[in-house]
């Protein structure tokens, strides 16, 4: 058979595959404006300076030394070899308002950005990475590491607005760092305002995407009015294929509202924060979570603040393999948190079974979950484990004041472990010999076919006979409900 004397398309996508993952071929291969350029004085990139008017392609790092800034203008484009890094050093500055991606048509990935910190000893600045609206960082592994080469230099600093983070595998990685002058200490130099951190149809990478923003070990992160938003199509029996959101290990952050609300769509969980050492706490206000099959999970957190938000619930992502969605969970030993005005609403969809909070063995503490509103959901409230106990003769833990329920289909309060023994507003009495009054919960039930109140173990359930909807009548378990003074 004579050869041919053409490259069938099977011959040519296995050539581009090759080349993808040589350095020394895409070499041969490319024609590199720059190869490993470093940055000593203060440079500007434009499409009027620049080869090919801004279609940058560079091989090696591009590396801003202390002392220089690198500014590039809008427009311009620089393509990374699947090896290249950006390093920005301590004292080095890059300010962008381009694009940062990998080479060729098909979308070839990159290793992303390294923003070198400083070690405890130093005097230097750390380096500083700056992007305003219309810049975009995409295809890379880490689009953005806050300390490098190691995690020994830490606390890069980070200010991005109107900035699209698009189809990396990780996102933003903040590592631990202590921003301190002497004595005091500062919050770390991190912001993010309304940036659109994506994946979708076109992410190029094997790995599967792992998250948008991790921190560890920093206070003072704040992410106002960004959408994180995970559409591309997954084929997975694991839910953290879905990524987070963010990820944070002992941080302290702020997710609200810019100039749009924060919005969290089609993740494993739209924020994880998990308390190990410090246990700082995190605030989220106004965001909007639709089709995450957890929107908040709050770890060994305390005095974490959710409120005003809205969890849209009943809908994953196409091949889903769980068939369970929450809209927030508290979990293991928390010591107070303000969880109150925020909305969950249920919907059709492919969800076997919704859960508008659910909290776990969060111990004896007096948690409240208070004001909010749940709408068609499976489970308004459930609570397992122990979250529950008495302190000097006085029960304790976590209760149920002023929440809302509508068209649940099965429990508006599930105890199925324990909670606090009284379910009302507590009022101590001016003599410690007497024991506290109680006004009523104040919760307002469905009505439904499902169960008001199921406790596990026996309870008291204060309710207002005076207001429609706040008395229990669906009970399951030792539940005893008493009448009381209206909870005003």
């Amino acid at each position: 058979k004579p050869c041919q004397d053409v490259i069938t398309r099977g011959q040519g996508d296995r050539m581009r595959r090759i080349i993808s993952i040589s350095p020394i071929l895409q070499a041969c291969l490319v024609n590199y404006s720059f190869i490993a350029p470093t940055i000593t004085t203060n440079t500007t990139w434009t499409t009027a300076n620049t080869p090919n008017n801004g279609n940058i392609n560079i091989t090696g790092d591009l590396t801003i030394e202390s002392g220089a800034t690198l500014n590039i203008k809008n427009g311009v484009i620089v393509h990374f070899g699947v090896n290249s890094r950006i390093i920005v050093k301590p004292g080095a500055r890059l300010n962008l308002s381009g694009t940062l991606t990998g080479l060729g048509c098909d979308g070839l990935t990159w290793k992303g950005m390294e923003i070198w910190g400083v070690n405890a000893s130093s005097t230097t600045r750390p380096g500083i990475f700056t992007s305003t609206e219309g810049a975009l960082i995409e295809r890379a592994e880490t689009a953005a590491k806050c300390y490098g080469p190691d995690y020994s230099m830490a606390g890069g600093r980070i200010v991005c607005g109107g900035t699209t983070f698009k189809n990396n595998i990780r996102g933003v990685d903040i590592a631990p760092f202590e921003n301190k002058n002497g004595i005091q200490t500062f919050g770390y130099v991190g912001s993010f305002s309304g940036c659109h951190f994506l994946t979708d149809k076109d992410y190029p990478h094997k790995m599967p995407f792992e998250y948008f923003v991790q921190m560890e070990g920093v206070r003072g992160i704040r992410l106002s009015g960004c959408k994180m938003e995970n559409t591309r199509p997954v084929k997975t029996e694991k839910i953290t294929d879905f990524g987070y959101g963010i990820k944070a290990f002992d941080a302290n952050f702020t997710v609200t509202s810019g100039s749009d609300n924060p919005v969290f769509e089609g993740l494993a969980y739209g924020i994880h924060a998990q308390g190990i050492t410090t246990r700082d706490p995190f605030s989220v206000t106004n965001a909007t979570f639709n089709k995450c099959f957890t929107g908040i999970r709050a770890v060994g957190i305390n005095n974490a603040e959710i409120i005003f938000n809205t969890f849209q619930l009943g809908n994953l992502p196409e091949n889903v393999p769980a068939e369970e969605q929450f809209g927030v969970s508290f979990e293991t030993d928390i010591s107070g948190f303000e969880f109150q005005e925020n909305t969950f609403w249920g919907e059709a969809g492919n969800v076997t079974t919704t859960f508008g909070s659910a909290c776990q063995n969060l111990g004896s503490f007096n948690n409240v979950v208070r004001r909010n509103y749940y709408s068609s959901l499976t489970y308004a409230n459930l609570a397992n484990g122990s979250n529950a106990g008495a302190i000097a003769g006085l029960p304790r833990g976590l209760t149920y004041e002023c929440n809302i329920n509508s068209d649940i289909q099965e429990f508006d309060i599930a105890a199925v472990g324990s909670i606090r023994s009284k379910q009302g507003l507590e009022a101590l009495a001016p003599d410690p010999s007497l024991p506290p009054s109680y006004s009523a919960a104040g919760n307002y039930f469905s009505y439904g076919d499902g169960v008001d109140v199921q406790s596990s173990g026996p309870i008291e359930y204060f309710y207002n006979p005076d207001n429609f909807g706040e008395e229990p009548l669906t009970l399951q378990g030792p539940v005893n409900k008493l009448e009381a003074p209206g909870n005003d």
